[in-house]
């Protein structure tokens, strides 16, 4: 693992950045709202994730169980611009859980440097 504190605020942008991309791959019609609530998401976990990730960096935390507290922060998720648009409520489970997704791949990414990327599912409810 790597041995100097990795740059969140480098992490957090790159997340961002992804979250245009997996808004146009999967809510492509609701991209503006799933933009707004895949920011406010990761706002919303900003510095749990911090923490998480030193932690992480630091070896004081294992690989599953960072993957493990990022993703029992689906319980925490709420999609109010989507939800508002009138999005199904399975897509907007599937667009946050692509969010922490992203957020465990650029981590891993950074801290470990060998992430394997997590698919996002593609759901087509129409």
């Amino acid at each position: 693992m790597a041995t100097s504190v990795p740059d969140i605020s480098q992490i957090l942008s790159e997340v961002e950045s992804q979250i245009g991309t997996l808004a146009q791959s999967t809510v492509s019609n609701f991209k503006d709202q799933a933009i707004a609530d895949g920011k406010t998401l990761l706002n919303d976990v900003k510095n749990d994730v911090s923490r998480w990730t030193f932690l992480l960096s630091t070896g004081q935390l294992k690989i599953a169980e960072f993957e493990f507290l990022v993703g029992s922060q689906r319980t925490l998720v709420k999609m109010i611009s989507l939800e508002q648009a009138g999005l199904a409520e399975l897509r907007v489970l599937h667009f946050a859980e692509g969010v922490l997704n992203i957020v465990i791949d650029v981590v891993l990414k950074t801290v470990v440097g060998n992430a394997i990327p997590i698919p996002v599912p593609k759901v087509n409810l129409a």
